[in-house]
């Protein structure tokens, strides 16, 4: 039943709720006037509620232009740095050599005279003493002529494109001019370090380079098995290294070096290796007297675990013989430690600091360790790069030579050095309890049949035989 207060609404009128003023403009811009206060006023209180729970140390000062540029500069490598500038001076000075053809700067020449004045550039180019480069040589100044481009801003022209027309004469002649040169023998030596053998490294131990005996001897030693066991640079992994890179502990496994890489040639961190890791490698030490984390301790202990890695080694004294100081080694001597160790334990060959990564690559090569395990320890990002620290040994190298030389060695001598063999592999074979009586009596008898089989003459058949070589 509806009531007569509903009957008596007229359905086409509407409520009045007393909200009349909202349609009022003055009362609604006083309204959002006073909304926009309250809101600036919370936001003040806001404001400085952060400002008093930040610690003002917790973010550097107000960096500049000047901080910016020498951070972008920081991280460039200083040798790509400096064969950049030395391919630019090479080009400066032949384009002054010409300067009758008003040859244009190069980072502002087009295509067509960029590629038109590179030609006759490569053509022409000599070094100080007016001979040809090496082929490489001839390649590498291209390529820091490209980083000039690059850093002069110019990024649309690849001179080593082979995709683009414009160079694709330039890239002829550099491919032309590279054989050539290496068909005049330029280029064909090749110069570098050699690694440290297992013969001399032992010498370095008996004549005392290595050691505990005083400063200068375990810094020898920390430094050459620094880059045998971790596979460091011998450059600019060293001149940074820090204490606090190495940790000595002890599991399962026994007592063990382990070593955190920071920042090298092959690994930059940065955006374009963020799937890339730094080294952090683990070497676990046999125990004796040259337990390599025994010597590691003891010359990080001399130096307090704290601070730069490499320190001027002090005189010993009543109170110890291993002491160093707080002046960090200059790097004009850090780079001939390796030249030093190998002068004073009488070495012979071609030694520089890079021996010691060389001799890490190599030692495991020969070793048959597998190729990533040998990238994980040297730092290397591909397989060609690490391969070619593959290389023959001297006992290689020499056992070849004799294969294929004239003058044969002794047939005793081979047959000594077989027998000598078969024995060490029947002894491993053997059990404990049999005795050596029939171990040689067995190889009298093969002795003997071999030297009737050497000193017979004509055709000699054999039945049912089966040689290994």
């Amino acid at each position: 039943m509806v009531s007569d207060f509903e009957n008596s609404i007229d359905r086409d009128s509407s409520f009045d709720l007393g909200l009349d003023f909202l349609e009022d403009p003055e009362i609604l811009n006083n309204s959002t006037r006073f909304q926009t206060n309250v809101l600036k006023l919370e936001t003040n209180r806001c404001v400085e509620t952060v400002r008093s729970e930040i610690n003002d140390e917790r973010f550097g000062k107000q960096v500049t232009d000047t901080e910016i540029e020498e951070m972008k500069s920081s991280k460039r490598n200083k040798n790509t740095a400096k064969n950049t500038k030395w391919a630019f001076n090479i080009f400066e000075t032949w384009r002054q050599h010409r300067q009758a053809d008003n040859i244009p700067e190069i980072h502002i020449m087009e295509k067509p005279a960029l590629s038109f004045w590179l030609i006759r550039f490569l053509m022409e180019v000599r070094n100080q003493k007016g001979e040809e480069y090496p082929p490489k040589s001839l390649y590498l100044i291209m390529c820091g002529l490209l980083r000039h481009l690059r850093e002069c801003g110019v990024h649309d022209k690849n001179i080593l494109d082979k995709k683009d027309p414009a160079f694709a004469e330039l890239i002829t002649i550099l491919d032309s001019k590279m054989k050539h040169l290496l068909d005049q023998g330029l280029g064909t030596k090749t110069k570098q370090a050699d690694p440290v053998s297992n013969e001399d490294e032992e010498k370095l131990w008996e004549k005392g380079v290595f050691g505990m005996k005083n400063s200068k001897s375990l810094q020898y030693t920390v430094f050459f098995y620094a880059c045998k066991l971790f596979g460091l640079r011998g450059r600019d992994e060293h001149r940074n290294l820090q204490c606090n890179q190495f940790e000595i502990g002890e599991d399962d496994g026994g007592r063990f070096i382990r070593f955190i890489g920071r920042g090298s040639k092959t690994y930059h961190g940065g955006l374009g290796q963020m799937s890339i890791k730094n080294k952090d490698i683990k070497h676990y030490c046999k125990p004796g007297p040259r337990c390599m984390a025994t010597h590691f301790e003891t010359y990080l202990n001399a130096l307090g675990n704290d601070g730069d890695f490499y320190r001027r080694p002090l005189p010993s004294t009543q109170s110890g013989t291993i002491r160093y100081g707080y002046q960090p080694v200059g790097i004009n001597t850090l780079n001939k430690f390796m030249k030093e160790i190998a002068e004073k334990g009488s070495l012979q060959g071609s030694f520089t600091n890079h021996s010691g990564k060389r001799t890490c690559a190599t030692t495991m090569y020969t070793a048959g360790i597998d190729e990533q395990e040998i990238m994980d320890r040297t730092g290397h990002r591909s397989v060609t790069a690490v391969r070619k620290y593959k290389q023959s040994s001297d006992q290689v190298r020499k056992m070849v030579s004799n294969v294929l030389d004239p003058n044969k060695e002794d047939t005793d001598l081979h047959v000594s050095k077989m027998l000598k063999y078969e024995k060490n592999e029947h002894s491993c074979k053997t059990t404990s309890d049999k005795s050596e009586t029939t171990v040689s009596n067995n190889i009298k008898k093969r002795r003997d049949a071999l030297t009737d089989l050497t000193n017979q003459s004509g055709i000699v058949n054999f039945t049912g035989c089966t040689f290994n070589f």
